[in-house]
């Protein structure tokens, strides 16, 4: 399994062996809770509108696209009434 900041590195520092699962997390602060999303086809995956280039970019270089391809988002109010995003890609490694 490998868990990585995906917008920290480069292909060349990633090393995950082939069909391992792999984990990529952003974190960001928001100051609305309604995330605006884009449908893509070609993965069958919505995408957060505003990471989108960032999104795809990780997923094309990293991940199969397979049924483990998979995005997930959890999203916490803070205590300066903004809120937390925190962004999870799972898939197998490409």
């Amino acid at each position: 399994m490998c868990n990585k900041k995906f917008f920290d590195k480069k292909k060349e520092e990633i090393h995950c062996e082939k069909n391992n699962l792999a984990f990529a997390f952003h974190n960001f602060e928001s100051s609305v809770s309604n995330l605006e999303y884009t449908f893509n086809k070609k993965l069958d995956i919505y995408l957060l509108k505003s990471y989108k280039n960032k999104f795809l970019e990780y997923i094309e270089n990293f991940c199969l696209n397979d049924k483990n391809l998979k995005i997930k988002e959890i999203i916490n109010k803070n205590k300066n009434n903004k809120f937390d995003v925190e962004v999870i890609i799972s898939c197998k490694f490409k």
